[in-house]
């Protein structure tokens, strides 16, 4: 048996768990600027990484993406301060950065998920997500 077939068919995630998806390239959000490693809601459980971002991942060659998802699961926007984790990779390697190196969270920013945190703003789940979750298996 397929473990993807048997994960794809039978799940049971509750409404305050998250969802860490692999998902392919194509199940991300397109654009004509950039290419999307990976994505998430601000303030949301559902954090999904793309096919292209995980071999990076795994060999300790991006020490960021997942990072910088979290931290829009805090409820963190992006930022353009090259050395900042929020900022895309694509404006700091514009800018001729190292975006590995732009990991930097400054006092405000950790405020933010810290007050999300306390007032219950975290932990939601994008509308439908169950729903959203079949189609795509």
């Amino acid at each position: 048996m397929n473990w993807h077939d048997y994960g794809a068919r039978y799940y049971d995630i509750k409404d305050n768990e998250p969802v860490f998806q692999i998902v392919n390239q194509d199940k991300l959000t397109k654009t004509t600027s950039s290419v999307v490693m990976a994505e998430t809601y601000r303030n949301s459980l559902d954090i999904k990484i793309g096919t292209k971002a995980v071999p990076n991942m795994l060999n300790n060659n991006d020490n960021r993406t997942f990072a910088h998802e979290l931290g829009h699961s805090g409820g963190l926007d992006h930022t353009m301060d090259l050395e900042n984790l929020m900022t895309q990779k694509f404006i700091i390697q514009k800018e001729d950065g190292d975006y590995l190196k732009a990991t930097l969270l400054n006092r405000s920013q950790i405020q933010t998920i810290r007050d999300n945190y306390i007032h219950n703003k975290l932990n939601r789940h994008i509308p439908n997500w169950r729903q959203r979750l079949k189609k795509r298996q």
